[in-house]
């Protein structure tokens, strides 16, 4: 066997090694999956916050009829105040 900088290699080093590796593939995958639907989803004029304008980080360019109208609201009601 060879040794390394951990000490001895054996069969349970290598399985918890190669878990935590396939871990990590998998959380990256999932977050780059979710990057990329949520592009998509913009791209198609798909809204990405559920239909909650006011927190979201993509208002000012969302060319969806609610983001217009929410836009016009908060708009008017800081002209009256």
């Amino acid at each position: 066997m060879a040794a390394g900088l951990y000490g001895r290699f054996n069969r349970r080093s290598a399985l918890t090694g190669a878990g935590r590796w396939v871990l990590a593939a998998f959380a990256v995958a999932v977050g780059a999956f979710g990057v990329v639907k949520r592009g998509c989803l913009r791209a198609r004029g798909v809204c990405v916050n559920q239909s909650l304008c006011a927190g979201c980080e993509a208002l000012n360019e969302c060319s969806l009829p609610a983001a217009g109208r929410f836009r016009e609201t908060t708009r008017s009601q800081s002209t009256h105040d």
